[in-house]
């Protein structure tokens, strides 16, 4: 999911903005992740 969306927009998107754009899609897919955690990966 991280690496098609940043495909997409690009490479130089951090962290907090990549979680807040992919926050709908793990919703979705019922994936529970916090923004802190998100960007521990």
């Amino acid at each position: 999911m991280v690496q098609t969306y940043r495909k997409q927009v690009s490479m130089r998107t951090g962290g907090i903005k990549l979680y807040a754009e992919l926050k709908p899609d793990f919703i979705k897919q019922d994936i529970k992740i916090g923004r802190d955690n998100f960007t521990t990966f």
